[in-house]
Parts: C-alpha cells; sequence; structure tokens
C-alpha cells in the first residue's frame, strides 16, 4: 500500500504532534473539490512495556470547503495483546462540552477532539494519552490528558485547574512523581510556559526541574498514516 508521507507539525508546538499537516492537506482536497471530503487517520500503535498492550487512534476528519465548517472526532482502541480482546475509548470532549445543548448530541461543527495515545507508565498498567480539543479558525485549543487503566478498563480526563493559562501543552509522565501528569501552560504571545506536575484530580503543582517520561513502544505498521475509508 502506497502512503503519503506528512512533516510532522502541532498547532500549539507540543511534542507529541497531531496530525496537522494530514488535516490542512484534506482541507485542501475539500476546497478543491468544493465538497466535503471524509477521511479517517490511524495513529502508529504504541506497545506497553510488558508486551501485554498495544493502542492507537482514529481519527475521522469531515473537511468541508470553509474550515470552520469542519468537524474533526476521535477514538482510542487499546488491544490486550494475550486475548486479541479490543476496546473502544471514546472520552467526553471536556473543552466542546459547552457547546452542546444535550450530553448525547453530536460534536458541534468546528469542534475538533484529537486523541493520541503518547506514553505508558513504567508497570504498563495505565496509558496517557493527549486529548487535543480545539475549534478551527480560532484561537480556542488546549490539551487534555486522557489516563486509562488496564486494571479496570476505564478512564479520566485530567487537566490543571488551578493555574492561570488559555492553553496548556501535554508533557508526558512526571519523573519526580511518576504517578503525576506534566503540562506546560501558555499565554497567547508570552513566551514563558511554566512546567506542572498535576495529580489525578486536577491539582497543580510548580515543577520547573522536572523532566517528562514515557514509555512504551511506538510500532510503525501498515496502517499508520493518512487513509482514505468512505463511510
Amino acid at each position: 500500500m502506497s502512503r503519503l508521507v506528512y512533516m510532522q507539525m502541532d498547532p500549539i508546538n507540543s511534542p507529541h504532534p497531531v496530525p496537522w499537516s494530514w488535516i490542512q492537506a484534506v482541507h485542501g482536497a475539500a476546497v478543491e473539490a468544493d465538497s466535503q471530503q471524509v477521511r479517517y487517520y490511524r495513529s502508529a500503535s504504541l506497545r506497553s512495556p510488558d508486551g501485554q498492550w498495544m493502542a492507537y487512534s482514529r481519527i475521522c476528519l469531515e473537511a468541508a470547503p470553509l474550515l470552520h465548517n469542519s468537524r474533526a472526532t476521535s477514538i482510542l482502541f487499546v488491544e490486550n495483546m494475550q486475548t486479541g480482546e479490543l476496546q473502544g475509548v471514546q472520552p467526553p470532549a471536556p473543552l466542546m462540552s459547552p457547546l452542546d445543548t444535550e450530553p448525547e448530541s453530536p460534536p458541534q461543527v468546528g469542534a475538533m477532539s484529537l486523541l493520541i495515545p503518547i506514553a505508558w507508565d513504567r508497570g504498563g498498567t495505565q496509558l496517557l494519552v493527549r486529548d487535543f480539543e480545539g475549534v478551527f479558525c480560532s484561537s480556542l485549543a488546549s490539551d487534555y490528558a486522557v489516563v486509562w487503566d488496564s486494571s479496570t478498563g476505564h478512564s479520566r480526563t485530567v487537566a490543571p485547574y488551578n493555574a492561570a493559562y488559555e492553553y496548556a501543552i501535554l508533557q508526558g509522565w512526571s519523573k519526580s512523581h511518576p504517578e503525576q501528569i506534566l503540562f506546560k501552560t501558555a499565554q497567547l504571545g508570552e513566551p514563558h510556559q511554566p512546567l506542572w506536575r498535576v495529580d489525578s484530580q486536577g491539582r497543580a503543582m510548580p515543577s520547573a526541574l522536572d523532566e517528562a517520561e514515557v514509555f512504551g513502544q511506538t510500532m510503525a505498521e501498515e496502517l499508520e498514516g493518512p487513509q482514505v475509508v468512505m463511510a
């Protein structure tokens, strides 16, 4: 299977990029065709350190000729390599929820929620996923952390709640406190981006000398990258 390769870039300069160049290319195709283009993107798979779990995400992009009428959603898949059981995880989109009038309403036009698995913890029991939330053609964008627990099969969403910022950038697990998560926070136009470690309740503590850790092996498979899957 032939594949197109795009240079990695990211709207908020994350060390764990979303496929932004692919999104731009699909939108370019929608502009050229003057019609909506529906495309799917499968991320690379991330194997846990103990080899028991494999995780990847699939992004669905509904690209309209006018970018602000586009929409992007995603789902995380976690596979038990011993049993072959595959679980789909679709956490709520926290940044988008105020735009929804009903709890079960479809994502609003213009909304994007992009899941990218970035790291397992050292023991391979918890998966850290970047959830990039935003609105096309706006400055509204930020990272959330989704943590999936293999012992329960449940996930939780974490973001720093007691720090002032316009957007957050997920870094990885904290090296100094391995059960906590590192974020950088930023204000538009400000070069300084303080580093915080955030606990499971979203409490942020300054952690300037900390380092991000990521565990697991990225598996470059045949289905990685841009794909066309017409519904």
